[in-house]
């Protein structure tokens, strides 16, 4: 990419000392022009992503190409870890309906990162106010600004401390991960959209402090009764749990791995045991129907 010297191939260097620094000030200065117009196209390939993550959103493309969630279509296909393809699905949905940030961003005005902070708390109403709030802040004076705001909030305005998001980090073991993946599926399948980690955090513990599954819940996709047949519908019976996971166990060299949306968690040994303690077993899954077994639970039920 450059010489010994630090050119930019395809420049030549100056002769006495003035030419010289001559030369370098048209060096820097094409550098810098070439940095702007880079930005410039990035930013309206930008835009023009997010106008198609909208539209392969409403056509369920990921079903079409038989992916298990559209999250794991944008990872595999556009590259962006879960947390960073939940952003830029948000941002493109919130951007129909605030054309004054959306043609701000196309003209290269502000980056997706400032636009991604401030459509947290922008409504067609606010959103000119935000623009000029933003002109000339960096990325990271742009994310203090929008602590402790809410949608609609006037920028120029006092942030509410009590809105300002906290911050949670956790290590889980690999079955723990798994069975959180699980979970986020899950409900982002009931509520048809992507979840936020604040949604998915909230509905989750409203679940478990008020006794009762989340509004709309279902047994996990993949769940079966003890027979293999098809889930039926209406009430769990009281000796199937109403929701399960799927495990996969190699024959040869037993290492399990769990799935979970968009890759497989590998489970340590001891893990797959104390799961096998409680379980049905469905036998080979990957040969022709004729060498399927009948799945039988470990535990029989009791009489």
């Amino acid at each position: 990419m450059f010489d010994a010297s630090g050119q930019v191939p395809g420049e030549n260097g100056g002769g006495d000392a003035d030419g010289g620094a001559t030369h370098m000030g048209r060096s820097w200065r094409e550098i810098d022009q070439r940095m702007r117009r880079l930005a410039a196209r990035r930013a309206a390939l930008d835009v023009e992503e997010a106008r198609l993550l909208v539209l392969a959103k409403r056509a369920e493309i990921h079903r079409h190409l038989g992916y298990g969630s559209f999250g794991e279509y944008i990872e595999r296909v556009l590259g962006y870890a879960p947390n960073t393809g939940r952003d830029r699905v948000r941002v493109a949905e919130e951007l129909e309906r605030l054309p004054a940030i959306a043609e701000a961003w196309e003209r290269g005005e502000v980056s997706y990162s400032v636009v991604r902070e401030i459509t947290r708390i922008a409504t067609p109403d606010n959103e000119q106010t935000l623009l000029e709030y933003v002109d000339g802040l960096t990325v990271r004076e742009v994310e203090e600004a929008m602590r402790g705001r809410k949608k609609g909030d006037d920028p120029n305005e006092r942030p509410d401390p009590d809105l300002e998001p906290r911050i949670v980090r956790m290590e889980l073991p690999p079955a723990t991960y798994a069975l959180f993946l699980d979970a986020r599926r899950h409900l982002e399948r009931e509520t048809g959209q992507m979840m936020s980690d604040a949604e998915f955090m909230a509905v989750a513990c409203r679940a478990v402090l008020g006794g009762v599954p989340a509004e709309g819940a279902v047994p996990a996709e993949g769940a079966v009764p003890v027979d293999g047949t098809a889930p039926a519908e209406g009430p769990v019976p009281a000796n199937v749990p109403p929701h399960q996971i799927a495990i996969v166990v190699c024959d040869d060299c037993k290492r399990g791995w769990q799935d979970t949306p968009g890759r497989s968690v590998e489970l340590p040994p001891a893990t797959i045991e104390r799961m096998r303690c409680d379980a049905v077993e469905l036998g080979p899954v990957d040969g022709d129907a004729g060498s399927l077994l009948r799945a039988s639970r470990t535990i029989p039920p009791h009489i």
